[in-house]
């Protein structure tokens, strides 16, 4: 497995039940993913801003569908 590799399956997976691992490991692998993502958005030519406007207009859109659906939050109605 290559570091890129791992680095990946650190980030991504959440921590075990039993993970020992310290909030300084969780920590360091979190800001090593965050770097590499900024690298990559970086180099893709994705600003701050246009990243700040894509979620303004995701957050936006999700209003409104919730506004139309009548949905008032993220649960699933019960089933009662």
């Amino acid at each position: 497995m290559s570091e890129d590799e791992a680095d990946r399956d650190a980030a991504s997976a959440p921590p075990e039940a039993g993970d020992v691992g310290s909030i300084e490991e969780r920590r360091r692998r979190f800001l090593v993913a965050s770097e590499k993502v900024r690298r990559a958005l970086e180099a893709r030519g994705v600003s701050e801003r246009d990243i700040q406007r894509d979620f303004e207009a995701w957050r936006e859109a999700r209003r409104r569908s919730r506004s139309t659906s009548g949905g008032h939050g993220t649960c699933a109605p019960s089933r009662s």
